[in-house]
């Protein structure tokens, strides 16, 4: 299966609310394009003011929850799932979010987040 996520760099305080969103640039989306998380390969791209992140692999499934509602001021909270076969999803979503926010931090522009508000299953 092949996800799309639909995503926003943020600027997050250290309790993880979200202090600002970032406009999306081809600099941050290639600093994350082509990272790989247990053997799945995630692959970046600007797209508006934010980002669109796409993975594909067996056992993927868009029965996940976002982790952010699309507010400054909320918490971010880790991708979950909304039945048994997201689990799996979820869990390799929230280590790539990890270290997605390693390498933001290191790019000088104050982002140091990269927050999903939606996954769609592509055919």
């Amino acid at each position: 299966m092949k996800l799309k996520l639909d995503c926003v760099f943020a600027e997050t305080d250290a309790y993880g609310t979200v202090k600002m969103e970032v406009n999306g640039t081809e600099e941050l989306a290639g600093m994350l394009d082509g990272m790989d998380v247990a053997g799945f390969h995630f692959e970046a791209r600007a797209e508006g003011s934010g980002a669109v992140v796409f993975v594909e692999g067996d056992g993927l499934s868009d029965k996940v929850t976002p982790n952010y509602a699309g507010k400054v001021g909320t918490a971010v909270f880790q991708i979950g799932f909304k039945k048994e076969p997201g689990r799996k999803t979820a869990s390799i979503l929230n280590v790539f979010l990890r270290k997605a926010a390693k390498v933001l931090e290191k790019s000088g522009t104050g982002c140091n987040a990269l927050l999903v508000k939606g996954v769609e299953a592509l055919a």
